[in-house]
């Protein structure tokens, strides 16, 4: 990612396609059975979540409520799957903040993120209802 320095992030994985769902299952996430349809690795129909459409004009708005949500902690990191191929990558939720627009636009099959210590999942979706899935209050 062309504007984070090498000291911003942890590689934790060259890409595998089981990582983030390994991941997710350890802390007992359901995970979403049709993927190809929602794009999203979190069945969030079945469990309680948060949701919003995120991309619109003005969207700046989201880096405050960012901020202001309990994702955004000096010491909590983050866990993020990019695109296919990309590595599996932790790095600050606060730099995550600031730079979420960046990433986001940068991963044209969304980005999925989950806290290190399993507390906080999200998703960007990036299909024709770019939704921003999560399981605690941001907007």
């Amino acid at each position: 990612m062309k504007f984070f320095k090498n000291n911003d992030i942890k590689v934790l994985s060259e890409y595998n396609n089981t990582f983030f769902e390994k991941k997710l299952l350890s802390f007992g996430y359901p995970i979403n059975k049709s993927q190809h349809i929602y794009r999203t690795h979190v069945d969030w129909k079945s469990m309680k979540g948060f949701s919003f459409f995120y991309d619109y004009i003005g969207n700046d708005d989201i880096t405050i409520l960012l901020k202001r949500s309990k994702l955004c902690n000096p010491e909590r990191k983050i866990i993020l799957e990019l695109n296919p191929g990309s590595p599996i990558i932790e790095l600050s939720s606060i730099l995550f903040s600031d730079n979420w627009e960046d990433i986001v636009n940068e991963n044209s099959f969304g980005v999925s993120g989950i806290s290190t210590d399993g507390e906080l999942i999200f998703e960007f979706t990036d299909d024709s209802y770019y939704t921003l899935h999560s399981n605690f209050p941001i907007k």
